[in-house]
């Protein structure tokens, strides 16, 4: 987080001192009236208590600032999440609708083919070659005869 981890460094020292002398054993201290503080020490031992508290107030509130932006990251990942299933779940629609429509087609398809294959086989069956009569013998075309007719009486 970066933070400074010693805010009170100038304190340290006067808690040092107090909690060091808190920590001796009751052999090394001969006396324990001895070790008790006088009262001008006890407004000593306040401040660095006050001061301390100031620093971690101040440590916490940046540690809460840090945890509301994370919140705050986490609550915008969740929403992007949402959306995106949102929009994976629409694309799953569209997915099988149109694969229902690629069988379908493909079925359409299938039966065209079958049908443009099966009209050339019945072309080919029609398209009959009659062999040894010859040529003109089922006589004039119509058309013909009426063209032939239109250019004699000009």
């Amino acid at each position: 987080m970066g933070k400074d981890k010693t805010p009170a460094s100038s304190q340290q020292p006067k808690m040092d001192r107090y909690t060091v002398s808190a920590q001796r054993s009751s052999s090394e201290v001969p006396n324990a009236a001895q070790t008790r503080p006088q009262p001008d020490r006890f407004t000593e031992i306040l401040e660095a208590i006050q001061a301390s508290r100031s620093a971690l107030e101040g440590q916490i509130g940046g540690v809460q600032m840090e945890v509301a932006l994370v919140r705050q990251d986490l609550r915008n990942a969740v929403d992007r999440v949402t959306e995106a299933e949102g929009r994976v779940s629409e694309l799953e629609d569209t997915v099988k609708e149109l694969r229902s429509t690629v069988s379908r087609l493909s079925s359409k398809t299938s039966e065209l083919e079958f049908r443009a294959e099966d009209a050339e086989n019945r072309a080919r069956r029609n398209n009959l070659r009659f062999v040894g009569f010859p040529e003109d013998i089922e006589g004039r075309n119509e058309i013909e005869e009426r063209r032939v007719g239109k250019e004699c009486r000009l």
